[in-house]
């Protein structure tokens, strides 16, 4: 090639070049690795790596905090009624946040049984925006009878959309499922220089 065309041809490639590296590296930084659960035996299963959803940045945790005893007392549980998931609060916190900034799915259930042996639990979170599904993530589990309560993150990426989300949240056995839902706005700095005045 001789002088001028190879100089023009730098020219038209290097601003191509510069354009597919820094969107690689934003990319890269936008995008976490798959989370690893704090508990032995969760397996989070995490939607597939597509832009425009939310992406946990860190694992779900989960605590006991009654036991099977109490459990089964609170909800005035019989033997003869088997093996029954209870939501007993769904709620997002905060239920107000920007895009870039993340929001924590609290959800509250109970797994009421007579036995001593575990059940197998699935957690399922589905986030609806505009009637589309915009993220879901899945936990399957073992839990002995109790009540416990659940921390996904959810991290929301700089270019979500401001409106209202509503979470679907479901509990599972395999003789049961309850379902409750709760809701959190993403907003703009606009909208949130108006309510602090």
């Amino acid at each position: 090639m001789k002088g001028p065309v190879k100089g023009l041809l730098v020219l038209v490639m290097l601003p191509v070049l510069v354009f597919v590296f820094v969107s690689c590296a934003l990319m890269s930084r936008e995008r976490p690795a798959v989370p690893v659960s704090e508990e032995a035996g969760r397996k989070p299963i995490l939607p597939s790596d597509r832009s425009g959803i939310a992406t946990p940045r860190v694992g779900p945790k989960t605590v006991s905090i009654r036991s099977r005893d109490e459990t089964n007392k609170v909800f005035g549980y019989f033997y003869d009624h088997g093996t029954t998931a209870r939501i007993e609060t769904a709620e997002v916190r905060p239920r107000t946040a920007r895009a870039g900034q993340h929001v924590i799915v609290m959800l509250t259930y109970a797994v009421l049984t007579h036995s001593d042996k575990p059940v197998k639990v699935t957690e399922t979170l589905e986030t609806w925006f505009k009637n589309k599904i915009w993220e879901s993530s899945r936990i399957e589990t073992e839990r002995k009878g109790g009540t416990y309560r659940s921390s996904v993150p959810l991290y929301l990426p700089p270019y979500s959309e401001k409106g209202n989300y509503r979470v679907s949240c479901t509990v599972q056995t395999p003789y049961s499922r309850d379902l409750r839902e709760t809701v959190f706005t993403v907003y703009d700095d606009e909208v949130e220089t108006s309510i602090s005045k």
